[in-house]
């Protein structure tokens, strides 16, 4: 009897502690976050990728980073081409 009693409060939806009906819990609501707190991982690898090529790169470096060299002087070139 004790077994059929239990399986039926279990089936009406019925908390055996305080004999009143279950409710559904409700989900917190969380607050948007960035892909990068999504995916700190995947962030570092690429970032630390992207760095690293554009360093090393001889192309890349020249055209960004390196500031030009400024032209010779026309006194040296001139040295050397006078006939």
């Amino acid at each position: 009897m004790r077994v059929t009693s239990i399986l039926t409060q279990s089936n009406q939806g019925i908390n055996n502690q305080n004999n009143q009906p279950l409710q559904r819990r409700k989900t917190a609501v969380l607050p948007k976050r960035s892909w990068v707190q999504r995916n700190p991982r995947l962030f570092s690898i690429i970032f630390i990728t992207t760095s690293l090529l554009t360093f090393f790169s001889k192309p890349i470096y020249d055209s960004f980073i390196v500031q030009q060299l400024p032209p010779p002087p026309q006194s040296l070139t001139n040295r050397y081409y006078k006939k």
